[in-house]
């Protein structure tokens, strides 16, 4: 049973494609100017996301006047970092 009416699939199958048959398809590593994957794009691709968003987010308990123990507490909650017996296995 198809909860699609018939005219929608049938406008949607009429959707002509276009696509390019000299070029194929192929992966391509869009953090580096030639496409091409390597140890060190990836490594500064992560280095550029943690300065962007991770690291920024925990700021504020970097800068919190309370006790380092907490505030180390509170990282490692938040990155799920804490040594449980569900992150031992």
């Amino acid at each position: 049973m198809s909860f699609i009416p018939q005219d929608v699939k049938d406008n949607i199958s009429s959707i002509k494609l276009t696509l390019l048959p000299a070029v194929d398809d192929m992966i391509v590593w869009t953090c580096d100017i030639s496409g091409d994957y390597s140890a060190r794009s990836g490594y500064n691709q992560l280095l550029d996301r943690a300065k962007e968003g991770d690291l920024m987010t925990w700021n504020w308990v970097w800068r919190s006047t309370i006790l380092e123990t907490i505030n180390f507490f509170l990282w490692q909650l938040g990155r799920e970092a804490l040594p449980t017996r569900t992150f031992l296995v």
